[in-house]
């Protein structure tokens, strides 16, 4: 859709992420700047969340989370975050 876009860098290895699961991952924030740049905003290392049905079913940009495996590294663009995310567990 418009202005979403989820590109997965790398797919890692083991178990997908699920509904249910607790996640411990990586996430470099970016912000858009004039000219459409974009530039590091801050970087959260080792966040915890718990995959639940109600992130899954809304555009919020932990839902990016399910279906990764450990390892696996995404890009995601939602309206009003821009993220680079690592799955560590």
């Amino acid at each position: 859709s418009e202005g979403r876009s989820i590109c997965q860098l790398n797919a890692g290895e083991g178990e997908e992420v699920i509904i249910g699961h607790s996640v411990l991952f990586d996430v470099t924030h970016y912000k858009e700047i004039e000219g459409g740049r974009i530039e590091k905003f801050r970087k959260d290392i080792g966040e915890k969340i718990k995959e639940t049905k109600k992130i899954a079913e809304t555009n919020q940009w932990q839902q990016a989370l399910i279906g990764m495996q450990r390892g696996a590294v995404k890009v995601v663009v939602l309206p009003g975050f821009i993220g680079y995310i690592t799955l560590k567990k």
